[in-house]
């Protein structure tokens, strides 16, 4: 079964709500910084979904990257979707993946995706 754990920055999960989920290299420089990523932001990956006006997934819109298998991802607003997890609805904290083939996103969703161990520079671009 895949792991999932939940880590919080220094500053708190609220910290996160001031941001614009639509400059996402400004939200990927503040990763960097918050979580001490050596990798340049631009290789922090982001990833979103269009309109909350949709029910939660009815677009079975999936994210598959193979550093899925060992990865962070923040999720900065939103819900996503992880194979016998369930819901992880909670924004503005790092979720550790483990072993998993895809995320799936909800309504309005917006979330970054940074690699760990060996699957540092995996992730397409």
């Amino acid at each position: 079964m895949p792991a999932i754990r939940k880590r919080v920055g220094p500053r708190g999960s609220g910290f996160w709500s001031s941001f614009d989920p639509n400059d996402n290299r400004l939200v990927a420089e503040a990763l960097k910084e918050e979580f001490q990523r050596s990798e340049p932001a631009h290789d922090i990956h982001y990833a979103h979904s269009g309109p909350d006006r949709i029910p939660p997934n009815a677009l079975n819109l999936k994210i598959n990257f193979h550093c899925l298998h060992d990865c962070l991802i923040f999720l900065l607003r939103g819900v996503i979707f992880i194979e016998e997890q369930g819901a992880i609805i909670e924004p503005g904290y790092v979720y550790v993946v483990k072993d998993e083939e895809w995320i799936g996103l909800g309504g309005n969703t917006s979330l970054f995706v940074m690699e760990e161990g060996e699957m540092k520079g995996i992730c397409a671009s």
